[in-house]
């Protein structure tokens, strides 16, 4: 009798398992078709033109003033221009005076005069929104400021800030110069 209600459970179970794959067979159906007619119809890349496209972001980006003028492109330019050019005059204050037998040396080899001038030069170099040329009006300029081998970083933080208070067109000077990577900020 134990087996005849074992057999019986047993039968019960894969009868009503069958059950529940044919339901769950049947709504996926249902819920695959009723999926299909509402997603939205995607068009392909051809279809839409890079044109539009263009010219609509072109709109929205104006209307919402995230592209800067020509005259503010300008602005940025000449700030960079006057800050390389405060850098090589800084820099030439710091170079180490020459003795006469290293004007001899110099002098005898076939360098031209101009790779040696660069070579005792900063250059400024900028990176970020700015450099991608994706910044926007009021966003900031991120410089980075390569220096040759006779400025330290004592002489960036000390003489270089110096120059930079005694300016009066830099406003909001707020040197960090113990941070891992130093960083000047000012306006």
């Amino acid at each position: 009798r134990n087996r005849r209600n074992n057999n019986a459970k047993s039968h019960q179970y894969h009868h009503q398992q069958q059950h529940r794959k044919n339901y769950k067979a049947k709504n996926n159906r249902h819920n695959n078709n009723n999926n299909h007619r509402n997603k939205p119809q995607l068009r392909s890349r051809n279809q839409i033109s890079h044109a539009i496209l263009t010219n609509s972001l072109l709109e929205v980006s104006t209307t919402r003033h995230l592209i800067e003028s020509s005259d503010g492109i300008q602005n940025r330019r000449r700030v960079m221009k006057r800050l390389d050019s405060m850098l090589c005059a800084w820099s030439d204050t710091l170079l180490p005076t020459a003795s006469y037998a290293d004007m001899l040396t110099s002098s005898s080899k076939s360098s031209s005069p101009n790779d040696e001038s660069s070579s005792n030069h900063p250059y400024l170099l900028s990176f970020g929104s700015y450099r991608l040329g994706v910044h926007t009006p009021d966003a900031d300029v991120d410089c980075l400021v390569l220096a040759p081998p006779h400025i330290q970083r004592h002489d960036f933080f000390n003489s270089w800030i110096t120059v930079l208070k005694n300016d009066a067109t830099i406003g909001d000077l707020h040197p960090v110069a113990t941070a891992y990577t130093p960083v000047v900020k000012f306006s």
